[in-house]
């Protein structure tokens, strides 16, 4: 899927307007990319972990560790919003 498939996907799963959608979308994925940047990471839970690692020439490399919540959701019909509820 691609950003602009994936705002409108947002902006109809959330009942907003794709400007709204987007906006938000780019607030998080700026905020991400500041965090990683300084070496921090970001968990989310229910998600996963965001964080960086560093290769052998020394340049740092994003990555994304899926948490056992997510990996549930992807292999059923189970959305992340109703694992909250249960």
């Amino acid at each position: 899927m691609k950003k602009t498939e994936f705002v409108k996907e947002v902006a109809k799963q959330n009942h907003l307007k794709q400007p709204q959608a987007y906006q938000a979308i780019i607030a998080v994925m700026d905020t991400l990319r500041l965090v990683l940047s300084q070496g921090d990471s970001v968990e989310i839970g229910g998600f996963g972990k965001f964080q960086t690692t560093t290769e052998i020439q020394g340049e740092h490399v994003p990555v994304f560790h899926a948490y056992f919540v997510l990996k549930r959701v992807v292999n059923t019909e189970t959305t992340l919003m109703e694992t909250d509820n249960k």
